[in-house]
C-alpha cells in the first residue's frame, strides 16, 4: 500500500507513506471530527498497520476500503 501526497500537501510538509498489505490489521472510513486542520471535517480513510493508525483524505474512500479488503487487507 502506497500513498503519495498531492503538490499542496507536499509543499506544506506532507510525507508519503507505505506498508505491506499483510501488515494491515484494519481499514475503514473514520467518523467525522471538528478539526479543520487535519481533514476530519470529512470522513477519512483509516488504516491500522504495524501498531499505528494513519488517516488519509481521499476521494471515493469507501471504494478504496472495499478494494483493500478484496486484496487482503482487513
Amino acid at each position: 500500500m502506497v500513498f503519495y501526497p498531492h503538490a499542496v500537501d507536499s509543499a506544506t510538509g506532507g510525507k508519503g507513506w507505505e506498508c505491506e498489505l499483510a501488515s494491515i490489521s484494519g481499514v475503514r472510513m473514520s467518523a467525522r471530527g471538528l478539526n479543520p486542520f487535519n481533514g476530519s471535517l470529512l470522513p477519512r480513510l483509516q488504516i491500522d498497520a504495524d501498531g499505528t493508525t494513519e488517516y488519509f483524505v481521499v476521494r471515493n474512500g469507501y471504494g478504496i476500503v472495499d478494494a483493500i479488503k478484496q486484496v487482503g487487507g482487513r
